[in-house]
């Protein structure tokens, strides 16, 4: 997408509007009116115009107006809390659209978020993962249909050292009970039919935020892990994240915790004791990564839609 520019001119526009019709101060920032539009630009690029404004429509519209079949993700509630996480989602998935949408093959996942509506959920948290891999900087390549011979991992990144890992993306959505069981067949099921044998291999998972605060889950979530690399040399590393948002107005303030736990018995533990994330997130530069929560009408005109 290009014309980020006047997009943000026509946000303006659209805010203007409302709160003129409002009589008052429109409770959606500049950022989500912005963020509301590059959506729209984005997905319908990616796939049939029709298709994309239905589901506009049914599932990205404010929450006093939802229908009863809107997904989960962008509702929480009909409080002022809810409003503030809803407005947060809108612009956290087009900060995702827009800078990711220059990975090769990107676009199969974008038409997937509109075209598998009972995984709209799953599919935004994949994007997540990819952004985490995109702010190490670290080379990756994104293999969308699957890398052959039966196997279906996600990314090939690339570490500084030669090692190539070959990263599956598991994700459990915020209303998810733990289960040691579930996480036990989603590691299996990675290391026997995703992962490819004698190559480092890696599992990026997403878990609940309630996952983490509790102390009795984190322990045995370790537990599960660390059984799943006992007899295994197939899966390297497991990295498993919360990014949580925090309602705060005018909007929802984001956390990050990772854990990174490598596997002792696998040939490739040395190659991995620096981490694939650890340290490079905090600092690597982020000038190449646009963040939508912290732009401005002022700040858009000084950018470069090039």
């Amino acid at each position: 997408m290009k014309a980020l520019k006047q997009t943000g001119a026509h946000a303006v526009q659209m805010q203007a509007e409302a709160e003129q019709q409002l009589g008052k101060k429109s409770p959606y920032t500049f950022q989500y009116y912005l963020s509301f539009l590059v959506i729209v630009r984005i997905l319908t690029e990616a796939g049939p115009r029709k298709s994309i404004h239905n589901w506009i429509s049914r599932y990205l519209i404010p929450p006093d107006e939802e229908p009863s079949d809107a997904v989960p993700y962008f509702r929480s509630g009909d409080d002022y809390e809810a409003l503030i996480l809803y407005v947060s989602r809108v612009i956290e998935l087009a900060e995702l659209l827009f800078n990711l949408q220059r990975v090769p093959t990107i676009q199969t996942v974008y038409r997937r978020i509109v075209d598998d509506l009972s995984g709209c959920e799953e599919t935004i948290l994949e994007l997540e993962g990819l952004r985490l891999i995109a702010l190490t900087q670290l080379p990756f390549r994104f293999v969308h249909t699957g890398a052959g011979l039966g196997l279906h991992y996600e990314c090939e990144v690339y570490l500084l050292n030669g090692t190539t890992v070959h990263l599956e993306m598991k994700c459990k959505v915020e209303t998810a009970e733990f289960s040691e069981s579930n996480v036990k067949n989603t590691l299996d099921h990675a290391r026997k039919k995703q992962l490819p044998p004698n190559k480092c291999g890696a599992i990026l998972l997403k878990i609940p935020r309630h996952w983490r605060d509790n102390i009795e889950t984190r322990t045995a979530l370790d537990r599960v892990i660390e059984n799943a690399m006992r007899n295994s040399t197939r899966i390297s590393a497991v990295i498993y994240y919360v990014r949580a948002l925090f309602a705060e107005e005018p909007q929802a303030i984001a956390t990050l915790a990772i854990k990174e736990v490598l596997n002792p018995n696998s040939p490739y533990y040395k190659e991995l004791e620096g981490g694939i994330f650890q340290n490079r997130l905090d600092n690597a530069p982020k000038s190449f990564w646009l963040p939508f929560g912290s732009l401005t009408p002022e700040l858009l005109t000084k950018f470069d839609d090039n």
